[in-house]
């Protein structure tokens, strides 16, 4: 994924040399590309309302990316959440390493926006599709992820 910064500001752009600060900003990029296909595949709220939520990022980076996925809904929402814990990690590895207040900050938002409404969210959509033993189920699925 090629990524460039639509505004021009030279401490930003030095930020972004930084791997794990790219690799943030490249996981919740896709998300928002993943959160659209979500929507138009199943007409879920929730994930329309993540994909507007991200949209933001669209006036800060050009960049391409294409997500295509063959899931059920609870597969997507399980997806979906594994991918909101991949950038609560990124993201805090990467808000040590920024230097540029802009930069750190955005990467915060992004991370407490993660963890206090997107995976909430997609843990009571969860909940609500009747899935057994769900915790259980996520917490074993990522594990491995994770690793």
């Amino acid at each position: 994924m090629k990524i460039e910064l639509k505004i021009s500001h030279p401490d930003f752009l030095q930020d972004l040399q930084i791997s794990e600060v790219l690799k943030a900003y490249e996981l919740c990029l896709k998300s928002v590309k993943m959160y659209e296909f979500f929507y138009k595949e199943f007409k879920n709220e929730l994930f329309f309302r993540l994909w507007q939520e991200r949209l933001i990022l669209n006036d800060l980076f050009n960049y391409e990316y294409e997500f295509v996925f063959e899931a059920s809904l609870e597969e997507a929402y399980i997806l979906a959440l594994a991918q909101e814990l991949k950038i609560v990690y990124e993201c805090k590895k990467a808000s040590l390493l920024c230097k540029n207040s802009e930069c750190k900050d955005l990467i915060f938002r992004l991370w407490a926006s993660s963890v206090n409404e997107s995976q909430k969210a997609l843990k009571e959509g969860l909940v609500g599709l009747n899935e057994p033993n769900i915790n259980s189920f996520i917490n074993t699925l990522l594990k491995d992820i994770i690793k």
